[in-house]
Parts: C-alpha cells; structure tokens; sequence
C-alpha cells in the first residue's frame, strides 16, 4: 500500500485535501501576520497645540505651546491642509490656538519648521485649550 493511501486511511480524509486545507490555513495565517506587521510599523496618531503665525492656500506655519511626541514648545511648525477629517480645516487666523491630529510617522523633525505632513484633523481651541466644535 501507498504512503498517500495509508494517509487517506489513517485520516479519513484525501491527501489533496490534507493539502489544500493546509495551504489555505497557512495563507490566511500569512496575511494576518501581514496585516498586523503593517499596522504596527506605524508610529499612530499623536497631536499637538500650536499657534497660528501664517496662513498659506496648502499649509499652517505655527508655533508648538505644548511639548508632544518628541516636539518642544517654541519648535516651529509647518502644517499640510491637506486634512483626513470630513470636516475639513475650520476658518483661521494669525493668532489662533489650534490643536492638530496627526501621524507621527510623518512628521519630519529636522526641518525647521518641522514638517507635519500626514494630518487627521486641525481644531480651533478656546482661550482655556479646550476644542471648539464645529
């Protein structure tokens, strides 16, 4: 008798499916791993409060109030417009305290200003730092 039929015996089950079975838990097992590699190669969300000194048509140039993820206060920054949220960047001007959310795996920290490129969102804040809804 054949080792492949002495599987099917022992098994109950057809050395092909044996196969297949195992291919398909080993891809799905694979792509997991995947999935979970990738989402925790990113660095994630972080924000800071800044305030606004200029205001150009693509981006935010202002001045960090708070120290956050690796930013001091005092550190210049330069902020994409190029916002994730559906609600876009709220009406500014020079002198406005916002808070800004973003991907800190996209944040360039030796430019000066530094650059934040990937951002969530941009909120105006009220006198006490606190977010002004929309």
């Amino acid at each position: 008798m054949s080792e492949s039929k002495l599987r099917e015996l022992s098994a109950g089950i057809p050395a092909k499916r044996i196969s297949l079975w195992t291919k398909t838990v080993f891809v799905t097992a694979l792509v997991c791993v995947l999935l979970i590699a990738a989402c925790s190669n990113q660095k994630g969300q972080d924000f800071l409060n800044a305030t606004v000194l200029e205001l150009t048509e693509t981006d935010i140039l202002a001045v960090c109030t708070d120290g956050s993820s690796g930013l001091a206060a005092g550190d210049m920054i330069r902020v994409s417009k190029n916002v994730v949220s559906a609600d876009g960047v709220p009406e500014l001007e020079a002198g406005d305290h916002i808070r800004v959310v973003y991907d800190s795996g996209h944040a360039d920290p030796a430019g000066d200003p530094v650059e934040v490129e990937q951002v969530y969102a941009i909120y105006l804040l009220d006198e006490d730092g606190r977010v002004i809804a929309h």
